[in-house]
């Protein structure tokens, strides 16, 4: 691989967009901003499984790879203002390397988004705390300094109505399971990137060293390996009683941020959006962006109390003539006869995204 990996990720997400949407919407997307906005986007141009997977990833660093793909001419920029377009070789280019090394379809940043640091500082605490108990060595240093991590692992440990070797060998079993379930890179990076008794789990970066790969797709990968992990745990926990108990607390019902969670609850209770916004003391657009986002998110939400269905066929019909998903262009289409809300409302339950 002659470039890193981030590279062809931008490359997927502008793919994707086309032309739809500006260069910092990918950055948004990968930095993982929560806006209903960039929420939509991932949704709606099905790339969803990127967000949030570099969280660190400061503006600088991701125009110096813009820069340096247009440079190479993968993409170019366009009539519109900050927007770029992929060229002819950064779609072959693209095609090519995904090709040898495909984006794991387990990947579901959206899903996931809080709880795969969570999961990953339990789970591989959990084992080294297991084996370190196995060996009978009752001192170590733990992965994590994190105390919520470290009182929860101690608790679950200590509420397992297993014996020593029950547990260990019912951990075992589970292990084995999900390293069957792994490929052989895959396997390869979980079991680097774990601690136990007398030896040291390595960084991403000193697996990719290892392993001879890019270290941001041995973090893709890793960060996959995690979200499969999760999702089998979460559709068989029946399989995996030790596993299972790891993700305590973790999942809300429809997979909403925090807040869209509380404005949620009030909705249901029969508050209007404006009442919503009094009582949280929000401005009414935030609002409205968690409506979008429950929209996109909440199977069946009911949208007569802002679209009728008449109004979500023409937005949709205009939507899809003018081959868009721009939001100005369609209300000028439909001659702002409706808001930015309601065709975002009606974008969310697009039969494109689905």
């Amino acid at each position: 691989m002659d470039r890193p990996f981030l590279d062809y990720l931008i490359l997927n997400i502008m793919q994707s967009f086309g032309t739809e949407r500006s260069v910092s919407a990918g950055y948004h997307l990968l930095k993982g901003k929560r806006s209903s906005q960039t929420i939509q986007d991932g949704i709606v141009f099905h790339i969803s499984s990127f967000f949030g997977l570099f969280p660190k990833l400061s503006n600088n660093e991701y125009l110096n790879r813009i820069e340096q793909l247009k440079k190479d001419d993968l993409i170019r920029e366009t009539d519109e203002a900050n927007t770029y377009s992929i060229t002819v070789q950064g779609n072959q280019l693209l095609k090519q390397q995904l090709n040898q090394t495909p984006i794991p379809s387990s990947l579901n940043g959206w899903l996931y988004r809080d709880e795969t640091d969570r999961f990953w500082l339990r789970f591989s605490l959990f084992v080294q705390s297991l084996s370190h108990i196995a060996h009978n060595a009752t001192s170590f240093i733990p992965v994590t300094t994190e105390r919520e991590v470290q009182m929860f692992v101690k608790s679950y440990l200590f509420s397992i109505r297993y014996s020593k070797e029950q547990l260990t060998s019912q951990m075992y079993k589970e292990l084995e399971t999900i390293f069957c379930m792994l490929d052989e890179i895959e396997a390869s990076i979980l079991l680097h990137r774990l601690t136990s008794f007398q030896r040291t789990g390595l960084t991403v970066e000193q697996c990719a060293q290892v392993l001879h790969l890019d270290k941001d797709y041995v973090y893709i990968k890793f960060v996959a390996i995690l979200h499969s992990i999760m999702s089998t745990i979460l559709n068989e926990d029946s399989r995996y009683p030790i596993l299972s108990g790891l993700m305590q607390g973790m999942k809300n019902n429809y997979n909403l941020t925090s807040s869209t969670q509380t404005t949620f609850n009030y909705w249901q209770k029969g508050y209007t959006l404006d009442e919503i916004a009094t009582v949280r003391e929000l401005k009414a657009s935030t609002i409205e962006d968690h409506i979008v986002e429950i929209a996109l998110n909440v199977p069946d939400f009911d949208l007569s109390p802002f679209l009728k269905v008449q109004d979500l066929e023409r937005i949709h019909d205009t939507m899809t003539r003018l081959n868009t998903h721009k939001l100005k262009r369609i209300k000028e289409a439909l001659h702002d006869e409706y808001s930015y809300f309601q065709i975002r409302l009606a974008l969310a339950l697009s039969k494109e995204r689905v």
